[in-house]
């Protein structure tokens, strides 16, 4: 397992690039049919879409609607995205807090994990989801997942992490497809950056078997536009 601070500069140019990919293929698979089902719902995420989100990212056996009401805590998750806070680490307090109001026992701190998630479907902007093994990937390795998930988002506040977002977002508008996010792509570099060697690899040979299936010369067109933003922003990104 690598961290951001031992990659070399072609393996950071390299996992961008893929990380964009790997972020297009999440969203035409899953992503933009969330975002579209909680845009024609008023911007709202309703327990049925809260519980598809917590199957797709696997955590759907901590939040199972045999213990809790989905329902409610999609109420929940709404009242948090009008009182949004400003900054990522009052924004993963309050993911932190909804969880141990809506989790009992055991679930609550994974659940946190899932909170965030929920979230990053209401508001994207400026925020991104706690996933293990982007933690990893900035050499982050407390105990358990609270104390794991605030100090992942100290650390992305002090790298800047706000700013390296928009500049991708507004790369990425150039990018044959649209709607991807600079939030979720630093997001899928960190996850490639914690993965071991051997699964890092297969999600790279992944991306490139989903690439084939598009025709060129749009097949070329994705490639070269991951390429240009992993030379672009790869070299110093959260340096």
């Amino acid at each position: 397992m690598a961290t951001l601070d031992s990659l070399t500069r072609a393996e950071r140019i390299e996992y961008l690039t893929w990380a964009v990919i790997e972020h297009q293929k999440w969203w035409m698979a899953t992503d933009y049919l969330h975002f579209t089902l909680i845009r024609r719902n008023q911007g709202e995420i309703t327990g049925s879409v809260a519980r598809e989100i917590a199957k797709e990212y696997g955590f759907i056996r901590n939040v199972s609607d045999k213990e809790i009401d989905l329902n409610a805590c999609a109420d929940a998750l709404n009242k948090l995205k009008i009182a949004w806070p400003r900054t990522l680490l009052d924004r993963a307090h309050c993911c932190r807090s909804l969880a141990i109001k809506k989790f009992d026992g055991h679930t609550k701190h994974r659940a946190m994990s899932g909170a965030t998630k929920w979230m990053w479907f209401l508001r994207p902007d400026g925020w991104t989801l706690y996933d293990n093994l982007a933690a990893k990937g900035l050499g982050i390795h407390h105990a358990d997942t609270v104390t794991r998930g605030v100090r992942y988002y100290e650390r992305l506040d002090e790298l800047g992490f706000p700013v390296y977002a928009r500049e991708i977002s507004t790369a990425l508008q150039q990018h044959p497809v649209h709607g991807l996010f600079g939030e979720r792509t630093i997001d899928k570099f960190l996850m490639l950056v914690g993965n071991d060697q051997k699964d890092r690899k297969y999600k790279i040979e992944s991306c490139k078997a989903y690439l084939r299936s598009f025709p060129n010369p749009l097949r070329n067109q994705i490639k070269q536009s991951a390429e240009r933003i992993g030379r672009q922003f790869g070299p110093l990104l959260l340096n």
